[in-house]
């Protein structure tokens, strides 16, 4: 198996068992040997969420996906993480609310 692949899928099970740092670590060193490795990105974008960085992730993915083939099938996903890392940022930072009180919004996010 390649090292790419074996980095990648290792992280994405750090990440399920809980063990971050060592996810984070094995998923740059994947995107280190290839960049373009949507799974590597996927589980960096985990590790933002679990570590509470959600406006991290947000950043990473908003750098990462402009190099990133719009047709791939895991741009779709990536975006999507992406729209969740704004939305939580907006949750915990008061934004959302303050974004209700200008807009006159009666909604609710739970």
């Amino acid at each position: 198996m390649p090292l790419t692949t074996s980095s990648t899928l290792a992280a994405e099970r750090f990440i399920e068992t809980g063990y971050v740092e060592e996810a984070h670590r094995l998923a740059q060193r994947s995107l280190a040997l290839r960049p373009t490795n949507a799974i590597a990105a996927h589980s960096v974008a985990h590790v933002f969420f679990e570590t509470g960085d959600s406006a991290g992730g947000g950043d990473f993915l908003a750098t990462w996906l402009k190099g990133f083939d719009k047709r791939a099938p895991y741009h779709v996903h990536l975006s999507w993480h992406q729209a969740c890392s704004s939305w939580l940022w907006a949750v915990t930072s008061g934004c959302l609310t303050f974004m209700r009180r200008i807009s006159g919004l009666r909604w609710s996010h739970t």
